[in-house]
């Protein structure tokens, strides 16, 4: 079997449903009715009973999603959604083409894992450009130290950025060279 058989999809192409989302949208107190649109028009609306969250697609079927809670050190408490496949605790769950389900039980990846090395790698590096206020053109000289930030921050981050960029440009000389001898 080609290791390409089967297409998994990634946590950006599944609609989901995120419990952090959904406080600040009144979602999880009871009896509160709140609608949810996607950027692809798709309509959503979700009700809030006291250990469930009865969501439903726009004239779709109606889908009980379980709502649990833990209490947080300092008080207050944190909500979550219960997977209704694996009954355990999740901050989002994903629809499949029947049901909502986590990540795992549904073989649903990030993008991050489908990249390779070279692109993590030079990802990672710009990421920590962009976090030290620079440019995310690996060509420009590195960004100064940010005003207010810890002189151990910025070497250690700037030591990570070397350390992507050094492991970038030495995969991309092996991708060269594999490609140069050709097959075997």
């Amino acid at each position: 079997m080609s290791r390409h058989a089967t297409h998994t999809f990634t946590a950006d192409e599944v609609r989901s449903l995120n419990i952090r989302s959904l406080p600040q949208a009144g979602a999880l107190a009871v009896g509160s009715s709140v609608s949810v649109r996607w950027s692809s028009g798709a309509c959503l609306s979700a009700m809030a009973n006291a250990d469930r969250l009865r969501v439903q697609w726009r004239g779709g079927a109606v889908h009980d999603v379980l709502l649990t809670a833990t209490p947080q050190p300092f008080g207050g408490i944190r909500h979550w959604l219960v997977c209704p496949v694996c009954g355990r605790r999740r901050g989002v769950l994903y629809w499949s083409s029947r049901l909502w389900a986590c990540r795992g039980c549904l073989g649903i990846t990030y993008p991050s894992q489908r990249e390779a090395g070279a692109n993590r790698a030079l990802r990672r590096e710009q990421e920590i450009r962009r976090r030290l206020g620079g440019s995310t053109n690996i060509l420009e000289p590195f960004p100064e130290r940010p005003k207010g930030m810890h002189h151990t921050t910025y070497r250690r981050l700037v030591a990570e950025a070397v350390a992507h960029g050094g492991r970038h440009v030495t995969l991309l000389w092996e991708a060269l060279r594999r490609k140069r001898e050709g097959p075997r």
